[in-house]
């Protein structure tokens, strides 16, 4: 607004006719309002959407996942242990006799 206020001082002291200076206040003061009136309009249509949002994710309520029960009766299938990185070379570090001359 203070920029208007400085907009018709200067517009005034310049010895425009009122009129010019009159309508060129009302196209400034038209542009702000439309403006304005745009975002506005942006911002109701954002919430309308943010409760429709909501609105959708009340009904659509998913239980949480429930994994089977495990029965304790029963035994766990057999497993094969994992075969040993070591098995094939201890064999190197075996002691060996020297042979001697």
């Amino acid at each position: 607004m203070l920029f208007l206020v400085g907009l018709l001082a200067i517009l005034l002291d310049k010895a425009l006719p009122l009129s010019i200076v009159v309508l060129l206040a009302g196209m400034y003061l038209a542009s702000w309002f439309g403006i304005l009136y745009k975002i506005l309009g942006q911002i109701s249509k954002l919430v309308d959407a943010n409760l429709e949002d909501r609105k959708y994710r009340k009904a659509e309520v998913t239980p949480p996942v429930q994994f089977a029960t495990k029965t304790t009766a029963q035994l766990e299938e057999h497993r094969e242990p994992a075969n040993s990185v070591t098995e094939n070379t201890t064999r190197t570090l075996d002691k060996v006799p020297i042979k001697g001359n």
